[in-house]
């Protein structure tokens, strides 16, 4: 019972911790000049 219990408990706890690399709307522009919309990768900017 107790091991049950603490595979259930580490099984919600991983599963509440993962998360998703957000991507966040913007644009670049080539060396011919046109605008390329994309989304860009937020990817932690404080390191």
């Amino acid at each position: 019972m107790r091991t049950c219990f603490l595979f259930l408990l580490t099984t919600i706890l991983t599963v509440n911790s993962y998360s998703q690399i957000l991507f966040d709307k913007g644009y670049y522009i080539d060396h011919s000049g046109n605008k390329i919309n994309c989304l860009i990768k937020n990817a932690d900017w404080k390191k």
